[in-house]
């Protein structure tokens, strides 16, 4: 099994990264596309909708991105509004609906209507912050997600490097285009970003993986797996400490077909038991 993954995974940037370039040369005719389609639709309804949401006219933000943030903060007010008013005050309205729409329709009016452009730059800034936390972190998380089920350190460290060479890569083919901007490069330094995190997982990779047993160790523990978990573990204490006494004279207990040290004597019996209880624990922490 690990001996797929490995050879999947190398296959799996490939296409990825292809599929970047592929993508990279359709979009802008797309781009020009939804961006013609998106300001026709905007120049037709904007003298209706500024009516409802006031003004859009700001040196800090272009008029087109306030207009949008005020429609959608419009709807999202309306909808708090409403369910907050009908929760709360759900025996006055409840017959009564019309009544709880406007006063939330009109409300949510007069809360945008007179928010200024810069009072909409403010209010957007910790929500980019939010999306672009998310989706740009949403592929480290995923891709943590598939290598921490590598046993082997070697091969989570390397598909680690592996990922920062490919961001790395992704980062000089997106930036070396000619014509640029310079807000597009300050987008693009998530590339390195994340890649910098990719080399920090190399190496931090004991001290994460310790993390991780930790937290399994607990769901499994809370999941009604304490007393199987607890009896492997004072197993591995209990031999530890006979083996302590008596290095030489200890004898295996658990199975030789299982990996355990059944037959053998001294330090190589101690290890074939040891490694038989771990592989037992991670069985009962890793099961379902």
């Amino acid at each position: 099994m690990k001996n797929k993954k490995l050879v999947i995974l190398p296959i799996l940037f490939i296409a990825i990264l292809a599929l970047s370039f592929v993508v990279s040369a359709a979009e802008n005719a797309i781009v020009k596309m939804g961006a013609d389609f998106v300001e026709s639709v905007y120049s037709t309804l904007e003298p209706y909708l500024k009516v409802l949401v006031g003004s859009t006219a700001s040196d800090l933000v272009p008029g087109f991105s306030v207009f949008v943030a005020k429609i959608l903060l419009l709807i999202i007010l309306i909808a708090i509004i409403y369910i907050t008013l009908s929760k709360s005050m759900a025996g006055f309205f409840a017959d009564k609906m019309w009544v709880l729409w406007i006063i939330s329709i009109i409300l949510s009016v007069i809360g945008v209507r007179f928010l200024t452009p810069e009072w909409i730059n403010a209010i957007l800034l910790p929500t980019n912050t939010f999306a672009i936390a998310i989706t740009a972190g949403l592929p480290f998380i995923l891709y943590f997600m598939i290598v921490k089920g590598f046993n082997a350190s070697v091969a989570r460290r390397t598909a680690w490097i592996f990922f920062a060479v490919i961001f790395l890569i992704l980062y000089a083919s997106r930036t070396g285009v000619s014509g640029i901007t310079a807000e597009a490069k300050k987008a693009y330094v998530i590339y390195p970003i994340t890649a910098g995190l990719a080399l920090l997982m190399v190496v931090l990779d004991g001290t994460i993986r310790s993390w991780w047993f930790k937290v399994q160790r607990e769901s499994a523990l809370a999941g009604g797996k304490s007393a199987t978990l607890l009896s492997l573990e004072t197993a591995r204490t209990n031999i530890g400490t006979n083996y302590s006494g008596n290095p030489a004279g200890y004898s295996g207990i658990y199975p030789a077909a299982q990996g355990g040290g059944f037959g053998q004597i001294g330090t190589d019996a101690f290890l074939a038991d040891s490694a038989y209880l771990e592989k037992q624990i991670r069985k009962v922490i890793k099961a379902k």
